[in-house]
């Protein structure tokens, strides 16, 4: 994804150079965000919006139909105008880097840091889907 886009498109896209170390609120019940950080979906070109739409996908389709369904609902009424994405680190495979994708009422995050058993550098994904609304059924605090 981040390789499709134009530098310009990039200034705002990068939040940072280097890589985050690990997702944000890892082991939060419930993630404080900020203001969407990134480039939004506006910004984007047609085959850009679609590769994003597809990325978002992937993970909201990983788990039973019936909640996946819930957040591809989620998605379109809250509309693809409030989803950004934001990428740090580096811009090739095999280096570590981090992306984030903000919608109103979700936020995924993969990060890709950290060495796997056999020493290999940035080859341990850590990913996640958050539920803004609350996950878990949590109610927010």
């Amino acid at each position: 994804m981040v390789n499709s886009l134009s530098d310009t498109q990039k200034k705002t896209a990068v939040i940072a150079d280097e890589a985050l170390a690990e997702i944000r609120f890892a082991g939060e019940a419930q993630p404080k965000v900020g203001q969407p950080e990134g480039i939004p979906f506006d910004q984007l070109n047609a085959k850009q919006s679609e590769l994003l739409k597809k990325l978002v996908g992937v993970y909201a389709d990983a788990v039973p139909e019936q909640t996946a369904q819930s957040r591809r609902d989620l998605i379109e009424t809250n509309g693809w105008s409030n989803v950004h994405f934001a990428w740090a680190g580096a811009l090739k495979p095999g280096v570590g880097h981090y992306y984030r994708i903000r919608g109103k009422e979700f936020l995924i995050e993969f990060v890709n840091t950290q060495a796997d058993a056999s020493g290999n550098p940035a080859n341990h994904i850590h990913c996640v889907w958050r539920d803004l609304t609350g996950d878990f059924d949590l109610p927010i605090e």
